[in-house]
């Protein structure tokens, strides 16, 4: 809190902190001290020299030698700069989902063991099925087995060389009915640049190929 402890030492909530905030911390208090229960909370305050943090707080009774609640104690740690991160990659990831879903395309994402972790709603309606029934499996688990074996090749390449891939292949959708593709597929990349999945998107050229 930028603090001494003869600033602190002998006084109370009400003392250091703003009216709501100190309510709380005593209600808090109360709950600990007559039901001996103990509060974990992530919770927003402003700090004793009026600077707002985020802290990861725990609360629990003090005893002494008989079982007796003589107190309170509390740990807490500055996580202000975790939640920062975690509500920036919340809005990373709701703009990518706003510009997967708006592009004409079918976008997935495989994970390095080859199992979906993502596809939007025109990839979801080229294979005829819900989010839910391709989460988690492989290619082998919705596609035959010609099919499979060729995108599981193709997907072996990309995660060993990450390099990228394009051609046109056959897809088919739920009904059983085969139609063509052109595929883009390239690797995924975590922070060091490792290969960590493979993303890919792809859109109907079935008229363009019978036609040819």
């Amino acid at each position: 809190h930028g603090v001494t402890a003869d600033q602190v030492l002998g006084k109370s909530d009400a003392d250091l902190f703003p009216p709501e905030l100190a309510r709380k911390f005593a209600d808090d208090d109360r709950r600990v001290l007559e039901r001996g229960e103990v509060l974990h909370d992530i919770e927003e305050m402003m700090g004793i020299q009026g600077i707002p943090r985020i802290i990861d707080r725990i609360k629990s009774p003090i005893r002494d030698e008989n079982g007796k609640i003589v107190g309170v104690q509390v740990l807490f740690w500055d996580v202000t700069d975790d939640v920062a991160a975690r509500d920036a990659l919340r809005e990373s990831e709701a703009h990518y989902q706003s510009l997967v879903e708006s592009l004409p395309l079918s976008v997935f994402r495989k994970d390095s063991e080859f199992h979906f972790v993502f596809g939007n709603q025109r990839f979801c309606e080229a294979l005829g099925q819900p989010v839910s029934s391709f989460y988690g499996k492989t290619d082998f688990d919705l596609f035959p087995k010609d099919l499979a074996e060729k995108y599981r090749r193709d997907d072996q390449k990309i995660i060993q060389t990450g390099e990228t891939f394009e051609d046109i292949e056959e897809l088919i959708h739920g009904d059983g009915q085969r139609f063509y593709i052109q595929t883009f597929k390239g690797p995924v990349r975590d922070k060091n640049g490792q290969v960590i999945g493979i993303q890919g998107m792809f859109w109907d050229v079935t008229d363009r190929k019978r036609a040819e």
